[in-house]
């Protein structure tokens, strides 16, 4: 996001940031229907006598890493190709549309490690980059554990196959994140962003989405009744 901000008209910075936020959320559906697919196969890829809703049946959860690890190798190639800083006109720079960057000269290891120790000074002494830093780590956290079970959640409490939990969560992640991150830029584009307006839009769609979740950990299907040693 650093990058797309230092390389356009500043006023465009929330609209393109919505398409590359937008586009980041294909991944984990990609994930979720892939993993549906894995959830059909066997853990050992063999043939075995029984179906997908056997409460034996474990799905081939490791050819995840195996094919988005490559993936991610392979993509990952693309992005050293970018150019430190894209070639700007003399007439947005004139109009203050984005900032020239002084030439730095080269400098010895030592002056550039004193520089990184200033830097990260003045990082960790500005309160409201420490407190945005914590809010994205919690963030990143509660829908870490979501993503991670969320496929679990639905099968159990709907008496579904994985797989087909998988797909269902695939489905809701390109149309609703997707779609609601690509209006946001549209939103950020056409609103004007200040401090107070950000951080109120933030709780607003906060506090929405905890009441959703609420609600949605209370729907559920009559769960089976498991035979067991404390069952007579």
């Amino acid at each position: 996001m650093v990058y797309v901000d230092d390389n356009i008209d500043r006023r465009k910075t929330g609209f393109y940031s919505g398409i590359a936020i937008a586009s980041s959320f294909f991944g984990p559906a990609i994930a979720f229907g892939l993993g549906g697919y894995f959830s059909r196969l066997y853990i050992t890829l063999e043939d075995v006598d029984m179906d997908t809703r056997d409460l034996r049946w474990i799905g081939a959860w490791w050819l995840g890493f195996l094919v988005f690890g490559s993936m991610s190798i392979i993509l990952a190639f693309p992005l050293a190709l970018f150019l430190r800083q894209l070639k700007m006109s003399k007439k947005d720079i004139a109009q203050g549309k984005v900032q020239e960057r002084p030439v730095i000269e080269e400098s010895s290891f030592s002056e550039k490690l004193k520089l990184s120790i200033k830097g990260y000074w003045k990082v960790v002494r500005n309160p409201v980059f420490l407190l945005t830093s914590s809010n994205q780590i919690f963030n990143i956290m509660s829908f870490g554990e979501f993503h991670g079970f969320s496929a679990k959640f639905v099968k159990t409490h709907f008496n579904i196959p994985l797989s087909l939990g998988n797909y269902i969560l695939a489905g809701a992640n390109m149309s609703v994140v997707a779609s609601g991150s690509f209006l946001g830029g549209i939103v950020t584009r056409k609103i004007a962003m200040t401090p107070r307006n950000v951080y109120g839009m933030i709780l607003g769609f906060y506090t929405f989405n905890i009441i959703y979740f609420a609600l949605a950990m209370a729907l559920s299907c009559p769960q089976p009744t498991i035979i067991g040693p404390r069952v007579k």
